[in-house]
Parts: C-alpha cells; structure tokens; sequence
C-alpha cells in the first residue's frame, strides 16, 4: 500500500450532535407540565429517540 501512496480511511467515531451550550433562543414551554389542555389541538407531544440501531433495544411484540 505504501509503494503504491495508498493509506487507509479510519471510520470516524459516533459523534454527538446535541449542542446545549448554545446561544440560540429556545422555545416557550407553553405546556407547563399541564397535561390536560384546554382545548382540542392545543398541545401536541413527540418523542425523537437517539441512538445507534445496535444500542436500540428490539420492539415489544404484543
């Protein structure tokens, strides 16, 4: 590999990408941990859940 220039390509490590440090304005908590909202369409929840899929545990068959 050397004779022919030839070097090889290290994959990279999994790299973090949640900043919390940062100065961006962040989003009202308008929710307030107040589960029961006054009104239909009022409040809306998601989970976004990170990981790589061998650090993901299987799905729950039921």
């Amino acid at each position: 590999m050397r004779q022919a220039g030839l070097k090889p390509v290290w994959k990279r490590k999994f790299i973090h990408t949640t900043d919390s440090k940062h100065d961006l304005p962040i989003a009202a908590n308008v929710l307030a941990r107040q589960f029961n909202p006054a009104a239909p369409n009022k409040a809306y929840v998601s989970d976004i859940t990170y990981g790589t899929p061998s650090q993901r545990s299987p799905p729950a068959l039921g």
